[in-house]
């Protein structure tokens, strides 16, 4: 799975982001995977998704980013609907 995103020019710089990917709208339990990382450059990771299930199901990916004075972003919520491996 391939996440990008951008930044607007007026906000801080980023520092850090956080990607989890979830089997419930509530985003509640253990995430089905995660990835963080500290790349003030990044702007698309590839998230390894193991074992999904076969049948067609909506998953529910959040991002949050933090900046170089350590505000969190309000966490965005992408919709995956029906996907199938």
């Amino acid at each position: 799975m391939y996440v990008n995103w951008s930044i607007k020019t007026s906000n801080a710089p980023q520092l850090s982001y956080t990607i989890a990917v979830y089997d419930n709208q509530a985003h509640t339990g253990k995430p089905i995977a995660t990835q963080e990382g500290t790349d003030p450059d990044a702007r698309n990771v590839a998230i390894h998704v193991p074992n999904l299930p076969s049948e067609k199901k909506t998953y529910y990916l959040t991002l949050q980013l933090t900046d170089i004075f350590n505000q969190q972003s309000e966490i965005r919520e992408i919709i995956l609907e029906e996907l199938k491996p």
